[in-house]
C-alpha cells in the first residue's frame, strides 16, 4: 500500500487503486487491484485515415527514389506517420488525465487483464510483457513513469503478480553493442572490409561483364548530364541506398550488397584506367566525399536502433512535449543525415572540379566532426529533468 500511494496520480475511486502505467503501441495501460485495464488511444478510422495520408507521402518519395526498396518505402512511411500519431496518442491521454475508473472502462476498446489470470510477466528495463495461457503474449508495454518514482512501480507489480514477474538479467557486452555507437562503428567496418575485398579480389565467372556494363552505362549518362543533374543523380541514388538501409536487419544486409557492389565497380574502374585496385581505394578515401558517404549509410541503418533504445528513456513528460517526443527526435535526426547525405553529393560534384584543391574540403568535414563530437559531449553531461 505505501509503494501505491507513492506513485504519481494515484486515486482512489469506488475503493479501487488506480495509476497510468504504460503504453503500448496501440493502449494506454492503467493499474488497478483488479489488474491492467487497458485503453485504446486511436480510434480505427483516425490510424487508417492517417496511415493512408502519410502513405501517399512515402509513394512520392518513392517516385523520386527509383531504387528505394519496397521495404525502405515501408520505413519512410513508418517514420513519417509516427510523429502524428504519437500526437493522437497524447491527446486522448489528456482528455483521460483524472478521469474516474468507470469513466476510463466506458471508453470504447476498453479491457481488463485479472492479475489472477497473468501467468507470467517479465519486464527488461522499461518494457513489460505480460502473459496468459503460457505463452500467449497479451500485452507489451513502455513503462512512463519516471526514475524516481519507478522502483513504487515495480513494487506493486511485484505484490500483485509474487514469483510471476521476472527480470531478466541484461547481458553487458550485447547491451553496448546494440547501443547506436557502437553499432554504427561496427557496421562501418565491416561494410569498408567487404568494399576493399570485393575491389582487390578476382571476380567470378560472369561478374566483370556485368558490372563493366553497369560502370559503361552509368558513366555515360553521368558525362551527359549538367553539374545539377549529376549533384541531383547522386544524391537521389545514396538517399535511396541509405533509407533501404533502415530496415532493422534486411537493411543491414542490403548496405553490405551495396558496398560489395560498390567493390566490384571499383575494379572495373581501375582495369580501364590501368591502375591496381588498392591504389583507387586510396583515391578513394582521400576524397572528402567519401568519408561521409560511407558513415552516412551505417547513421541510417542505426535509426531503428536509437528508436527503441531511446523508448526505454520514455516518460509522460517527454510525451507532453512535442519536441521531446521520441518519434520527432528520430526525424529531425533523420533530415540530419540526409542533409549530411546531400553535402556529401555536393563534394562529390566539386572536387573533380577543384582536382588537388578538393583536399581542402577535409577542413570543413573536419569542423562538422570537432562540433558533432562537442554537442554530443554537451549533451550527455547535461542532466535529466
Amino acid at each position: 500500500m505505501e509503494a501505491r500511494s507513492a506513485l504519481p496520480g494515484a486515486q482512489q475511486t469506488s475503493g479501487q487503486y488506480l495509476h497510468l502505467l504504460g503504453l503500448s503501441a496501440l493502449n494506454a495501460y492503467y493499474m488497478d487491484r483488479r489488474g491492467l485495464t487497458s485503453v485504446q488511444l486511436v480510434s480505427d478510422f483516425a490510424a487508417i485515415a492517417l496511415a493512408a495520408i502519410t502513405f501517399l507521402f512515402a509513394v512520392g518519395v518513392k517516385l523520386l527514389l527509383s531504387n528505394l526498396s519496397f521495404y525502405g518505402i515501408g520505413m519512410v512511411w513508418l517514420l513519417v506517420s509516427y510523429p502524428f500519431y504519437d500526437e493522437l496518442r497524447y491527446r486522448k491521454l489528456s482528455k483521460l488525465e483524472g478521469a474516474r475508473l468507470d469513466e476510463i472502462e466506458a471508453t470504447g476498446g476498453s479491457r481488463t487483464i485479472a492479475w489472477d489470470s497473468i501467468t507470467r510477466a517479465v519486464l527488461g528495463g522499461r518494457t513489460l510483457s505480460v502473459y496468459r495461457g503460457g505463452r500467449r503474449l497479451q500485452a507489451r508495454l513502455k513503462l512512463l513513469v519516471e526514475d524516481d518514482k519507478r522502483q513504487a512501480a515495480i513494487l506493486t507489480l511485484e505484490s500483485n503478480l509474487g514469483g510471476r514477474l521476472v527480470r531478466p538479467k541484461t547481458h553487458r557486452t550485447l547491451a553496448y553493442v546494440l547501443r547506436p555507437g557502437p553499432l554504427v562503428a561496427i557496421i562501418f567496418l565491416i561494410s569498408q572490409a567487404i568494399l576493399v575485398t570485393a575491389a582487390v579480389a578476382p571476380f567470378f565467372s560472369g561478374e566483370q561483364e556485368l558490372y563493366t556494363t553497369l560502370w559503361n552505362s552509368q558513366r555515360q549518362t553521368f558525362q551527359e548530364a549538367s553539374l545539377f543533374s549529376q549533384y541531383l543523380s547522386i544524391f537521389s541514388n545514396n538517399l535511396g541506398i541509405a533509407l533501404s538501409g533502415t530496415v532493422p536487419a534486411f537493411g543491414q544486409f542490403f548496405l553490405l550488397v551495396a558496398s560489395y557492389n560498390t567493390g566490384r565497380v571499383i575494379q572495373v574502374i581501375s582495369i580501364q584506367a590501368s591502375l591496381r585496385p588498392q591504389d583507387v581505394v586510396a583515391v578513394l578515401y582521400l576524397s572528402p566525399h567519401s568519408l561521409l558517404e560511407e558513415l552516412s549509410y551505417p547513421l541510417f541503418s542505426v535509426l531503428w536502433i536509437y528508436y527503441w533504445s531511446r523508448g526505454d528513456r520514455y516518460t509522460i513528460h517527454e510525451l507532453a512535449v512535442r519536441r521531446r517526443r521520441n518519434s520527432v527526435k528520430v526525424l529531425v535526426i533523420l533530415a540530419e543525415f540526409t542533409l549530411l547525405l546531400a553535402v556529401a553529393a555536393l563534394f562529390e560534384v566539386a572536387e573533380p572540379l577543384l582536382g588537388l584543391g578538393g583536399l581542402l574540403l577535409w577542413i570543413p568535414v573536419g569542423a562538422g566532426a570537432v562540433y558533432l563530437f562537442r554537442r554530443s559531449r554537451m549533451h550527455r553531461s547535461t542532466p535529466r529533468n
